[in-house]
């Protein structure tokens, strides 16, 4: 039996955000990367934030479908900030699944405006809110190995 042909979709996309931007910030970034590394990074994303939404807009899915791949994207993403936060080597405590806070304050939807951060020069001796129940290090290099 011959194989059938898979039709490929095309997405153009062009990008030009006001310098000082986070927009501005993530594009220099992504143009530091090659062509392919950006369209997997771009399509994993897309796919993590984009894919309900467009199930939701075909119509074609049961509740219980949409409901399903809510629940497979918000697990990507909540995976995604995990591995993103032992990279950058976040603070264990400072990491909670994006189900559990509120990230961003309401600012319209607007990217070019997120909240201000606030660096605290103190140190605390508190113990964390979070601890994990596992213990032992991880390195960004460790991380990196995975992949």
């Amino acid at each position: 039996m011959p194989r059938r042909k898979r039709v490929r979709k095309s997405l153009s996309l062009r990008l030009q955000p006001y310098e000082g931007t986070p927009l501005a910030v993530v594009v220099d970034y992504l143009n530091s990367l090659s062509k392919e590394e950006v369209n997997t990074k771009v399509g994993e994303l897309l796919v993590m934030t984009l894919l309900p939404y467009a199930k939701f807009e075909d119509g074609k899915l049961s509740p219980e479908r949409l409901r399903s791949t809510f629940l497979a994207s918000r697990d990507l993403i909540e995976k995604h900030l995990g591995i993103m936060a032992l990279t950058l080597e976040i603070e264990e405590s400072l990491f909670t699944p994006v189900a559990n806070q509120n990230i961003f304050p309401n600012n319209g939807g607007n990217v070019n405006t997120l909240p201000a951060t606030t660096e605290s020069t103190t140190e605390s001796d508190e113990e964390p809110i979070h601890k994990s129940l596992i213990s032992g290090n991880v390195s960004a290099g460790a991380i990196g190995s995975i992949f």
